[in-house]
């Protein structure tokens, strides 16, 4: 590679890091998927044990979930490791290992298509929003799009030299890619496609290798399906069966960040084509692309994520304050999650582990809320915290504040 590419390389490295990190501590969350995850990763450290499988998805039926690949707590692990468990410091520790994607991933599209297409597909990756809030989050699509360059690089070397040990590198990635959401079996038909219709075609031993390296990468849902009846299996057919419902349970459809892989390998593809329109019109995306990203994470950045008026270092206060408070036998419950696995995460990562789940024998409930009516909320752990009196009060920022309750 030339010194025109390693500059236009790291030009979109700093330009990547610029968007995410320049108003990071305002714009950083923790919550939902993140600690939850992160909480069974702390457990993995502490007991050794690694489950075949990892966390299932959304939609519940009759108490059936499918279940997603193990691969998805060892990876928070590892950047919980670089960050010694520090949800800021693994979080940053994860942009910078994404901003590296770049480099496979235009080292691919440049021997596949030249470097007009690899400035496309590397501009695309950096600085489209929803890669941006992509990379800014330990969970599971999120690693998926990160190491989607791995694949995009394997298969640039496959398609050049057709060598067998590069399709079942290939296939390894694609395998490993799908235990983090399922998903990806729709960028794996894409890349099927697309080498099912390469010149000179692929032969059969190449697809052997492929299928090979995939059974590999995916080896851990394998052994759990044949151990347990094919029980995503068995899971999946009954939610076609139940379409309807499941279709209900999802609302308003599948969030984009399921598919950011599909569009980075579909964009990949097309990117010869992309190269070849007029340069203006190039130009004049990549500004708009650009100003796009600066408005929403540094002109006007999103404050907390979704969270309206709720930011991390709030949690944080809220931390402290249940420490210093030392009680036994409490529980939290938050105002946006009403199981607080933030402030579980942040507790037993300092071993005060208790009693999470018994919302209806603990005598002390930490509440975050905007006003003392949090009783009249029809959430169970609040509901069930009855009949009880306020005995603290604490305000966490100018509109959320923290009680302390004890049961009567």
């Amino acid at each position: 590679m030339n010194r025109g590419s390693w500059r236009w390389m790291l030009l979109l490295i700093g330009l990547f890091l610029l968007v995410r990190l320049w108003r990071f501590p305002e714009t950083f969350h923790f919550y939902y998927d993140q600690p939850l995850f992160s909480i069974k990763a702390l457990e993995i450290w502490r007991s050794g044990h690694v489950p075949l499988i990892g966390p299932p998805i959304s939609f519940i039926w009759e108490g059936r979930q499918v279940f997603q690949g193990g691969i998805i707590y060892l990876v928070q692990l590892l950047f919980l490791l670089i960050g010694e468990f520090d949800p800021m410091r693994s979080t940053f520790a994860f942009v910078i290992a994404s901003s590296f994607m770049i480099i496979p991933l235009w080292i691919g599209v440049d021997r596949l298509w030249g470097k007009k297409a690899a400035l496309i597909v590397g501009s695309i990756y950096a600085l489209f929003p929803p890669c941006i809030t992509g990379t800014l989050e330990l969970t599971n699509p999120y690693y998926q799009l990160a190491l989607t360059p791995v694949l995009i690089w394997i298969l640039s070397l496959y398609i050049k030299k057709r060598n067998g040990l590069l399709a079942f590198l290939a296939g390894l990635m694609m395998g490993v890619l799908l235990q983090f959401h399922y998903q990806f079996i729709l960028v794996m038909g894409v890349v099927g496609a697309y080498i099912l219709f390469l010149k000179p075609k692929v032969g059969l031993r190449d697809w052997i290798l492929i299928a090979f390296g995939w059974g590999i990468g995916f080896a851990p849902m394998i052994i759990f399906e044949l151990r347990n009846n094919f029980y995503n299996i068995r899971t999946i057919l009954i939610y076609i069966e139940h379409w309807g419902e499941f279709r209900r349970q999802m609302g308003g459809g599948i969030p984009i960040q399921y598919f950011l892989s599909l569009m980075l390998v579909t964009i990949t593809l097309l990117a010869g084509k992309l190269a070849k329109l007029p340069q203006y019109f190039l130009t004049g995306g990549l500004i708009l692309l650009m100003g796009w990203a600066l408005r929403d994470f540094i002109v006007t950045p999103k404050q907390g994520g979704i969270l309206k008026d709720w930011q991390y270092h709030d949690e944080l206060r809220v931390n402290q304050i249940i420490k210093a408070e030392n009680l036994a036998n409490y529980n939290i419950a938050m105002w946006y999650d009403t199981r607080s696995i933030t402030q579980r995460y942040l507790l037993m990562r300092e071993n005060r582990d208790f009693d999470f789940e018994n919302y209806r024998h603990n005598q002390y409930l930490f509440v975050v809320y905007a006003n003392d009516n949090w009783q009249s909320d029809g959430a169970y752990e609040l509901n069930t915290f009855k009949p009880s009196k306020t005995i603290k009060q604490w305000k966490i920022n100018d509109k959320y504040n923290l009680y302390l309750a004890e049961r009567k």
